[in-house]
C-alpha cells in the first residue's frame, strides 16, 4: 500500500477528516498517498456558521473521551446493550 502521511492540527480537537480518516487527536488538514502518484487530500478553508442558540440532547448513550475519539474500542456487545435500554427508555 506504500507510505501514508497525515498532518493534523489539537488546537481543533475533532478526530475526523476526508473520506473515512478518523481517530488522529485533531482535525486532519492533509493526508497525502506515497503510493498512488502521491495523491493527496487537503484542507482548502473551514466555515464557521453563527449559533447562536444551541440545544443539547439529553437522550444519547454516554461514552467516554476515549470511545468518542477511538470509535474502534468500543466493546459491540456494551453498544447493543446500550441502544435497548435507549430504545426502551425512549420509544416514543
Amino acid at each position: 500500500m506504500g507510505n501514508i502521511v497525515a498532518w493534523f492540527t489539537t488546537e481543533i480537537p475533532i478526530g475526523i477528516g476526508p473520506d473515512k480518516f478518523i481517530g488522529l487527536p485533531g482535525l486532519v488538514i492533509k493526508i497525502e498517498f506515497e503510493n498512488y502518484n502521491r495523491l493527496t487530500y487537503e484542507l482548502k478553508s473551514i466555515e464557521f456558521e453563527n449559533q447562536k442558540d444551541i440545544t443539547i440532547n439529553q437522550k444519547g448513550i454516554k461514552v467516554n473521551e476515549e470511545q468518542m475519539l477511538k470509535p474502534w474500542t468500543i466493546n459491540k456487545k456494551w453498544l447493543r446493550k446500550q441502544k435497548k435500554e435507549f430504545d426502551e427508555k425512549y420509544k416514543n
